[in-house]
């Protein structure tokens, strides 16, 4: 049975990353799209556990009330985009549908009920995740095997085109668990620390800033916490090497260039952060015209020129602010949300820390990890409104639940 829960919840993770975008074949405009088909499976699963599993006692829980509600007012906004914006029940439902993947918190916790089913999902997510960079560096170097508009790279920084990796949320999720393990010597060490430097490296070939700054400072960060002092002399010291042969190598070095361009950006609000800042305020004001709840905005779907679509493209736009995108869409109660939401996750890892085995504490202290990266990097990344990125919150919330209640919940029986 284990092995078929991983299996399935392993599809359903890949599905939900577009199958990593591997040919053409997994999205046809306006016909099919692979991730519909993973939506449809996560959430009839869902139904048949439901149905069948007898421990339902564990969806009485804070996580599950949060998701219910978030969904409650994912319907409510549906009604409001057909009353506000006159929008078509069906563009409206095609719209929204991306949200029905905060379900698959429920799969996860109904499926991922021990520590080993955990620990051997887990790992198999970092051995996905090796895979796909495996693909990705032969996308880079040799022929273009992924289906994306940036599948031969995405323009030019620090002088190199970036390359592009799919599922690099799931990347970063699998980086944190490795280094955790490497960190709590948890399984084969030289296999954790050579994965951690490995995934790693690839947030630098990916060159995508903000993951780069949110997994350089959950990992030292804990470095320095912990006092691992070892071990971040170890990653100082190969930073530094690769600093010293980028430097001989290259005309302009990725690994500090991508640091000083940042900087830059900022400092002059120039680069990436102009239209980032044009679009802060297009939300803000958004958020000021219907500031409680959102007036149906995130069921709006507008495709075309039509003067619909180029008059709310703006206010509509899935952008990669996350907190600004979440405050137009779902305004004051959706702040609130999101606060309990990681709020309530984070003070359940705390008190479950405190009595949990060796392996569970390691997948705690993992989870704790992955929330702190999330909400850092939620100032410019949206993870909370696309599937591949939802998926990993979910997981990451089940995985806090089933051990909370492990070591928390007072048993009756």
């Amino acid at each position: 049975m284990t092995k078929y829960a991983i299996s399935f919840l392993t599809l359903i993770v890949v599905l939900a990353n577009r199958v990593f975008d591997i040919g053409p074949w997994w999205r046809h405009e306006g016909s099919f799209n692979v991730t519909d088909i993973g939506n449809a499976l996560m959430m009839g699963a869902v139904f048949l556990c439901l149905v069948f599993i007898r421990d339902r006692r564990a969806v009485w829980n804070p996580i599950s009330f949060l998701i219910i509600f978030y969904l409650a007012q994912v319907s409510l906004h549906f009604f409001l985009a057909q009353i506000n914006y006159n929008q078509s029940a069906m563009d409206s439902l095609i719209a929204i549908r991306h949200q029905a993947w905060y379900l698959s918190f429920f799969l996860f916790l109904f499926l991922l009920n021990k520590s080993e089913k955990m620990v051997k999902f887990l790992d198999m997510m970092a051995v996905i995740s090796a895979i796909v960079l495996l693909f990705s560096l032969f996308n880079y170097f040799g022929a273009t095997i992924f289906s994306h508009k940036y599948g031969a790279g995405q323009g030019l920084r620090s002088g190199i085109t970036r390359a592009y990796i799919p599922g690099m949320g799931l990347l970063s999720f699998s980086t944190i668990w490795v280094f955790t393990k490497w960190t709590q010597n948890l399984g084969r060490n030289k296999v954790n620390g050579l994965g951690t430097i490995v995934f790693l490296s690839a947030h630098f070939f990916r060159q995508t800033r903000m993951r780069l700054f949110g997994i350089i400072a959950v990992v030292g960060g804990v470095l320095i916490l912990k006092m691992k002092i070892k071990l971040l002399l170890t990653l100082a010291i190969l930073g530094l090497a690769a600093i010293i042969v980028l430097n001989l190598t290259m005309k302009e070095n990725p690994m500090t260039k991508v640091f000083s361009v940042a900087h830059k950006s900022l400092v002059t609000k120039k680069g990436t952060w102009e239209p980032r800042l044009k679009q802060i305020a297009v939300d803000i004001d958004t958020f000021k015209k219907s500031p409680l709840m959102g007036d149906g905005l995130s069921a709006v779907r507008f495709t075309g020129t039509t003067w619909m679509h180029e008059r709310y493209r703006d206010r509509t736009f899935y952008s990669d602010l996350g907190y600004t995108s979440w405050l137009k869409f779902y305004g004051a109660v959706g702040m609130v949300w999101l606060f309990l939401f990681f709020g309530i996750q984070y003070f359940m890892t705390m008190k479950a820390k405190a009595l949990a085995s060796k392996t569970d504490r390691t997948i705690l202290f993992a989870c704790q990890c992955v929330i702190i990266n999330i909400i850092g990097t939620l100032l410019t990344l949206n993870h909370m409104m696309y599937p591949q990125d939802v998926t990993i919150i979910c997981l990451n919330a089940a995985l806090i639940t089933r051990l909370y209640q492990k070591y928390c919940w007072v048993s009756n029986d």
